[in-house]
């Protein structure tokens, strides 16, 4: 025996079944009157027999199907605002020359319109490519939805007056014979919208629908009317006899299709195969907003494709779940699949036996609820768009509702998805292709340099200026990046500029027009006597700029090979216990990225940002007064950062000095530190180990530079081997030495820590700024 706590969801989801399906009825009967309005209403009958068909097969199975149990399916109102069109092209075209064919062509393109929707939103499910669908421009579905309500607005005024309406036709609608018939529709969809907008409750919408049916036959009664009379009057629709699947004509009519005409309608179908997607994410998403799930939209694409497969071979026109009508069945307490199932069963009641309470309808119930439908499209991307849209944005929504009111609804998709591209073209012109600019003065490599040297950089950065890029460049971006670097280039009063850095990480593509401008950029720094390095370059835009004679082969080849494979070069690859090869790795990299030899060619190419600035600094540094010597001894170089300058003297003597061979690993990664390193000639690199067996270079220490002091004194293993680029002279303090002096001059041990100190500090601080500039 069923206990109340199981008898109160059966109720709810059986309650809110009948109520959703009845509303589902409703909306049917209201589209099929918008697809055959006026002079077309003699194939309403038929057009109700397709929408309710639509109501009882998408129902059934999406209910079944759907990623959420609450769904409620039937017929869509895009794709009956789209197949009204094509059926009055279809009409227009063929009731002159063959009247006996325009049923047959309008029943073939309903079952080929559906069948083709369905065949397309299955393979969208099938191949997962819903995600796609959220590319189309927002302000385009705006304005398509705009359209619409225009669509709906107008097509109820044909289907309560029973003829074609257009603005040039809008005062002959104040005739008293046709006021009577139209006016009390706009009333009751301004009556929806006013009292839906502030009450939410399930039972207000069909209590509306109730209340004007209950006064449309009491104004009859009041005034002895007959329904003969109101029929006549145009009040209620013809005649409507026999059940609704009578109604569909023999299989054999389908012969005297006209294919011809029917080819004529390909791209109002693809029109349709572009809108249905949408809608159906656009309903997704705000079903996820309103109740707080998730929906699978692969999920609800594949299922609405064979609902609507199944749908097109039944004759049905193109339906999908509704977002209202799920919202109405979830307040209503429909929360399983049981739900949705009853409403379809009750589609199927009216269908096979239901449908003669048509005949007492009145014709304003569907006008009403089709300008209700229209008018709150409007309100939503006229009035409450224009608070949350861009301008431009707004204005394209206005574009497309124009468009779609003077010229129809594929005209105006087309020209707002023309005029999205043009918008985004000027939008995506107006970013920041550079997302930094700095020069060499606030900006250095990884290699670790002397006082001196970094005195001299400082002095000397102005010659260099890096630029890093973004986004995708095209003939808009590139333009202004040309620009720019042309005033920089011939720029009298700042210095003068002899290396100019464009780094391409955030770089995600490159047109037609944008290698040109490279090409322009390269032939201004030939005339302004720069070096231009192009560091992060992709394979791809390598090769684009090689097409166009940007870069040469041997700067090509160094751009497609892998910051891996240059510190890797070993056909095996290195492991953990083959430092000897990674040294020797090492060795090749420098004599390959980052030698002192002077550019040979105008554009050169590095792996990465870090090698491009170094060998620019080489370069500075190379012209400078500083390098006149090419040796000098670490208590020269000490002299002016030692916190005692009268103790340098006496602070090397304490440290054992080192004389290594190029290749040579001075301590390797994981080991635990027993001494650090001061070098007073020669390079020496630091190289730590991925997980993945590859290695990454982590800094390069010159002349008169310390490493290994964090580990030394935080006595943790290093966390990078350390390796000669080249031969090499250092001076090393183990533990041992510093407990000597200790023992022997205390001052002279402060001054040693001090001076470590100060180097960390001042290491801490560039590398702080220079993650810095990196985040602007």
């Amino acid at each position: 025996m069923l206990r109340l706590s199981q008898l109160t969801p059966l109720f709810s989801n059986l309650s809110a079944g009948l109520i959703s399906g009845l509303v589902n009825i409703t909306y049917s009967l209201s589209y099929a009157a918008l697809i055959f309005p006026g002079e077309l209403s003699q194939f309403l009958p038929f057009g109700i027999t397709c929408t309710l068909i639509t109501a009882c097969v998408t129902g059934a199975i999406v209910a079944l199907r759907s990623s959420l149990p609450f769904i409620i399916s039937g017929p869509d109102s895009n794709a009956a605002a789209i197949l009204a069109l094509i059926v009055a092209t279809i009409a227009q075209n063929l009731n002159t020359q063959a009247s006996d064919r325009v049923l047959p062509t309008i029943w073939l393109t309903i079952i080929v319109t559906t069948s083709c929707t369905g065949l397309f939103l299955w393979t969208l499910g099938r191949l997962h490519l819903g995600r796609f669908i959220r590319f189309i421009p927002y302000p385009v579905v705006g304005g398509f939805l705009a359209g619409l309500g225009w669509l709906f607005a107008q097509g109820s005024v044909s289907v309560m007056t029973g003829m074609s309406v257009d603005l040039g036709g809008v005062l002959s609608l104040f005739q008293p014979s046709l006021l009577l018939l139209w006016l009390p529709g706009i009333l009751l969809g301004i009556t929806l919208q006013v009292i839906l907008t502030h009450f939410k409750h399930f039972v207000t919408f069909p209590l509306i629908l109730l209340g004007a049916l209950i006064c449309f036959y009491a104004g009859l009664a009041l005034t002895g009317t007959s329904f003969t009379v109101a029929r006549d009057a145009g009040l209620l629709f013809s005649s409507f006899t026999g059940n609704s699947l009578s109604q569909l004509p023999n299989l054999s009519t389908l012969f005297k299709a006209d294919w011809s005409t029917l080819g004529l309608q390909f791209q109002s179908l693809l029109t349709l195969l572009a809108i249905v997607p949408i809608t159906i994410l656009l309903n997704a998403t705000g079903l996820e907003m309103a109740t707080q799930t998730d929906v699978d939209l692969d999920q609800e694409l594949e299922t609405a494709g064979i609902a609507n497969l199944v749908t097109g071979l039944c004759s049905g026109i193109v339906g999908h779940f509704s977002i209202s009508r799920s919202l109405l069945n979830h307040a209503a307490g429909g929360r399983n699949r049981s739900s949705g199932l009853v409403a379809a069963l009750f589609c199927a009641l009216f269908l096979f036996w239901g449908t003669g309470i048509f005949n007492y309808l009145p014709r304003f119930l569907f006008g009403g609820l089709l300008f209700y439908l229209g008018v709150s499209l409007l309100i939503e991307w006229i009035y409450q768009a224009w608070f949350r849209l861009a301008k431009l944005d707004y204005a394209l929504v206005l574009i497309m509702l124009l468009t779609i009111s003077r010229l129809g609804l594929l005209q105006g998709v087309g020209i707002g998805l023309l005029s999205a591209c043009l918008l985004f073209v000027v939008n995506y012109s107006n970013l920041r292709v550079i997302k930094n600019a700095f020069s060499g003065k606030i900006y250095q490599s990884n290699f670790e340099r002397s006082f001196h040297q970094k005195k001299l950089l400082k002095e000397y950065g102005d010659e260099l200026v890096i630029l890093r890029l973004q986004g995708y460049l095209f003939f808009g971006t590139a333009n202004s990046l040309l620009e720019y670097i042309r005033d920089r280039f011939f720029d009298q009063s700042q210095a003068k500029l002899r290396f100019l850095i464009l780094d391409f990480l955030l770089v995600v593509g490159l047109d037609s027009s944008a290698f040109v401008s490279f090409l322009k950029i390269k032939q201004l720094a030939e005339k302004a006597d720069v070096t231009v390095i192009l560091t992060n370059l992709s394979p791809t835009i390598a090769v684009g700029l090689h097409g166009v004679s940007v870069i040469s082969d041997a700067q090509l080849a160094i751009a497609q090979t892998t910051v891996s494979s240059v510190e890797e070069p070993d056909p095996e690859p290195v492991v953990s216990s083959d430092w000897a090869a990674i040294a020797r790795a090492v060795s090749r990299r420098q004599h390959t990225q980052t030698t002192d030899n002077p550019a040979i060619e105008r554009v050169l190419v590095f792996l990465d940002l870090d090698r491009g600035v170094e060998w620019c600094e080489n370069q500075i540094l190379k012209q400078t007064t500083f390098r006149r010597k090419r040796f000098m001894p670490l208590a020269i170089q000490l002299e002016a950062i030692f916190p005692i300058p009268s103790l340098v003297s006496k602070f090397v003597s304490y440290m054992e000095r080192l004389h290594l061979p190029a290749a040579h690993c001075l301590f390797k990664q994981g080991d635990f530190p027993d001494a650090l390193y001061f070098v007073e000639s020669g390079q020496v690199s630091l190289i730590r180990e991925l997980p993945t067996g590859k290695t990454e270079r982590l800094g390069t220490f010159g002349e008169g530079t310390v490493l290994g002091e964090v580990g030394f004194y935080s006595q943790t293993p290093h966390p990078a081997t350390a390796i000669t680029d080249r031969p090499c002279q250092l001076y090393r303090i183990s533990h041992e030495v510093l407990a000597k002096m200790w023992q022997e001059n205390p001052q002279l041990l402060a001054a040693c820590h001090l001076l470590i100190a100060q180097l960390l500090a001042e290491r801490a601080l560039g590398a702080d700024e220079k993650s810095r500039i990196l985040l602007q």
